[in-house]
């Protein structure tokens, strides 16, 4: 396989896969204890919020009221599932009581959370009840960057339409309308994360489309299984992620990607060595590649209808 290294590759990678979701060892039955009996994340009303990218990470979000407070400024993650991920700062400052007894995992090592619900979630004109929480205890590194973390799986039941061009987020319902762009069949699993098939290196795998990945990240299990000679170029890079350990050093290859019909030739990307670690089986799917926001700065509009298990992809020159 021809590969290209990229020297260009960029400095700051935020993962914020699976932190929320994938080891916090809270059941959704502790969730529906606490709501007693009411609907979680239900969805009041559907609206649109303007969409900036964060200046220093370039992923994107989104100012929020909870409990009538705020605004707050969270990154939107397609990657996080289908959870709310705030700093104890701004659960103190909203009223939220929050339960101990679990944790997230991220590239910096294990971060003890608590867990509650925020009995109302406002973005522009979408407002949700009984919102599930996690709360950091002051072990993410990237906290004073934003205010917390707001993964799209919370619009389950919607059609979530992320506009880069414009810079705005819409949610609506679920509908039969085909919207602008390539259809790309998603699964979707208990944790509301978007697992969708692409080529890579000429294989079919399964990848996570993850906006809280400023960059793509290959599996390095899959590279040595499928591409044993693939060139590494070990290259410095700060991460912000979540934890209190800062990685200084990974590797970067590329390789050649195709999403939604468009081939990405060479796609620079990183290869993290916890990567099969952390991502294990996401809702029980295998995951090879993280998807980040390099290819998500490439689209016009990303789409994802939740009921209907499809993405629509709008390239900026399709």
């Amino acid at each position: 396989m021809r590969a290209t290294i990229a020297c260009t590759l960029g400095v700051v990678v935020l993962v914020s896969i699976s932190a929320c979701e994938r080891k916090q060892q809270i059941p959704d039955a502790v969730f529906r204890q606490l709501a007693g009996g009411k609907a979680l994340n239900e969805i009041e009303t559907f609206g649109v919020a303007a969409m900036p990218p964060n200046r220093l990470l370039e992923i994107p979000s989104c100012d929020v009221m909870l409990n009538g407070r705020g605004p707050y400024r969270v990154l939107l993650d397609t990657g996080a599932g289908q959870s709310l991920l705030l700093s104890s700062t701004v659960a103190e400052e909203i009223g939220l009581e929050s339960e101990g007894g679990g944790y997230v995992s991220g590239l910096g090592g294990n971060v003890g959370i608590g867990f509650g619900l925020v009995e109302t979630l406002e973005v522009g004109g979408t407002r949700c009840r009984q919102v599930t929480t996690y709360v950091t205890d002051g072990g993410m590194s990237f906290v004073d960057l934003c205010d917390g973390v707001i993964g799209t799986g919370l619009f389950s039941d919607a059609r979530v339409r992320l506009d880069f061009e414009v810079g705005e987020l819409s949610v609506s319902p679920s509908s039969e309308n085909e919207p602008a762009g390539v259809a790309v069949p998603v699964t979707i699993g208990e944790g509301a994360h978007l697992m969708a098939g692409v080529t890579l290196a000429g294989k079919q795998i399964t990848a996570l489309l993850d906006s809280g990945a400023s960059r793509p990240v290959y599996s390095p299990d899959w590279l040595e299984a499928n591409f044993p000679d693939h060139p590494h170029l070990p290259l410095p890079f700060f991460a912000f992620t979540i934890g209190t350990a800062v990685n200084p050093a990974q590797y970067a290859t590329s390789a050649d990607v195709v999403l939604a019909e468009r081939r990405l030739a060479d796609l620079p990307g990183v290869v993290l060595s916890e990567f099969d670690t952390l991502t294990g089986d996401v809702d029980g799917f295998d995951c090879d590649m993280i998807i980040g926001m390099s290819v998500f700065r490439e689209m016009r509009s990303f789409t994802v209808d939740f009921p209907r298990e499809c993405v629509w992809v709008e390239w900026l020159d399709g």
